[in-house]
């Protein structure tokens, strides 16, 4: 399950996302701080469990097919990061950027990537468009013709997994309240056998 977010004109279009299959639940006007927070506290209240993703446009991003070495599969983020200058008009601190693996060619020894970059500056203004959503993001994808997603990752690795979730947090304290329970069990048993 995903709630996943867009930027349409001035509204931001929330869709639910059960098995790929993504659902419309409605839009909010994105001039609207008072209301974007107001939503977010709902969703807080009702789903915080479920992954927020902002999904951006093809007509977005710059894709690229790049045909690379076999060898640069275990250092592709470093290979590609000299490529992104070479590929965009762009510096590599103006863009981010993520790759796919779409196919090996063992015979050759080559694998073909998609280089997928998004100008840093239209990163921010979406950012800014989502307002206090923003904070929640577990990612951003880019929505292809169809309305399917390409399965990249655009958001900063920094801003990734920046909340916890209730069901990680539970667990969490079920996990330490087990400990402190084995803890005290061990000990009466100690204590026991040493009054006996």
């Amino acid at each position: 399950r995903m709630l996943l977010l867009r930027v349409d004109g001035g509204d931001l279009q929330l869709l639910a996302s059960v098995d790929g299959q993504s659902t419309p639940i409605g839009h909010v006007p994105v001039d609207d701080p008072d209301l974007l927070s107001t939503v977010l506290a709902r969703l807080d209240a009702e789903a915080a469990d479920v992954p927020r993703w902002l999904l951006v446009d093809a007509s977005q991003v710059l894709r690229r097919n790049l045909v690379l070495p076999a060898s640069a599969e275990s250092r592709l983020r470093d290979v590609l990061t000299h490529e992104v200058a070479r590929q965009t008009p762009f510096a590599l601190d103006q863009v981010v950027f993520e790759s796919r693996l779409l196919s090996r060619d063992i015979v050759g020894k080559q694998i073909h990537v998609e280089l997928v970059v998004l100008p840093l500056a239209h990163l921010q203004a979406l950012l800014a468009a989502v307002g206090p959503m923003a904070a929640d993001l577990a990612g951003i994808d880019v929505r292809v013709a169809d309305g399917t997603r390409l399965g990249v990752n655009l958001l900063p690795s920094r801003s990734r997994g920046a909340r916890m979730d209730r069901a990680a947090r539970l667990n969490l304290m079920l996990a330490g309240g087990i400990a402190v329970l084995l803890f005290f069990a061990m000990w009466l048993a100690l204590e026991n056998r040493r009054v006996a």
